[in-house]
């Protein structure tokens, strides 16, 4: 359902459209507003607009905040957040909090994907 809208809004933003693509990704994320990968795309989207007439960085934050609340071991949230609060705030400890759970979080994925790698997965699909 949400296939070819998402595909224009990443071909908006690959094409630099990023008015276009900020409005896309406003109009999916009313349809679905605890889509995590959304409003990751939002908030990025957000901090890369070049004017200020469009979304406030509070807005990205939100988003961000709202992608970790509904899934706290999303990881793309936990890496952008912990960029964000240091590009935003660099000497607020956030950042590092961020940075250590998107660190701790995506340990467990590297190692079972060595695993694989080394042929050592018994895990069954």
């Amino acid at each position: 359902m949400m296939e070819r809208p998402m595909r224009a809004l990443l071909e908006d933003a690959a094409a630099g459209r990023l008015r276009e693509a900020l409005d896309r990704s406003g109009v999916l994320l009313m349809q679905q507003p605890d889509c995590l990968y959304l409003l990751v795309w939002r908030a990025i989207l957000i901090q890369a607009q070049d004017s200020a007439e469009g979304p406030t960085l509070e807005e990205a934050e939100e988003c961000l905040l709202r992608a970790h609340a509904t899934d706290p071991n999303y990881l793309p949230a936990l890496e952008e957040l912990a960029h964000f609060d240091d590009a935003i705030r660099p000497a607020d400890v956030k950042a590092q909090t961020f940075a250590a759970a998107y660190l701790e979080k995506s340990t467990r994925p590297l190692e079972e994907t060595r695993e694989i790698l080394n042929g050592k997965s018994g895990m069954a699909c």
